[in-house]
């Protein structure tokens, strides 16, 4: 995403990583790891905001992660999901650019807990969802930043 948006492009980031690197998981256990439905209600606030702070920007938006990534967590969790968090009000372009798990670069930090096996089993659940709820799926290929990129452009007709 930062390649993305250094080439000049619109860039909404992932906002789970930075709301537990803000330090807002310790106060109160309102994290993935000891509360997935509260934790899943900020983020899903946040994406919800991210969404639409798009409506003042021009051109071409990535967002690195959507609305529905926080469904396939319930789905993966075996948890039903609040009924009122609904993403059908907030349609996303039709194709979405997924990234298989990669092991050799796929490292475990403060705000990444996930083993490799739980990652593979997320994936699993997120190809479901966008699948399920009408978008069409573009792997990207391993590669270097710049032919990620490259195919993330061209499949955009950028």
């Amino acid at each position: 995403m930062d390649a993305l948006q250094r080439m000049g492009y619109g860039v909404m980031p992932e906002i789970s990583r930075a709301y537990i690197s803000q330090g807002d998981t310790q106060l109160g256990g309102v994290d993935p790891w000891r509360n997935l439905i509260n934790f899943s209600r900020e983020i899903w606030k946040l994406r919800v905001a991210q969404y639409e702070s798009v409506e003042r920007l021009s051109g071409q938006v990535f967002f690195d992660r959507s609305l529905l990534d926080t469904l396939s967590y319930f789905e993966a969790g075996d948890v039903a999901a609040p009924e009122d968090l609904n993403p059908q009000p907030y349609p996303y372009y039709p194709r979405v650019f997924i990234f298989p798990p990669w092991p050799d670069i796929y490292t475990l930090d403060g705000e990444r807990w996930e083993s490799q096996e739980t990652s593979e089993m997320l994936h699993q659940q997120l190809v479901k969802t966008y699948e399920g709820a009408g978008y069409e799926l573009f792997e990207v290929p391993r590669g270097t930043v710049e032919e990620r990129c490259k195919f993330i452009l061209d499949a955009c007709d950028l």
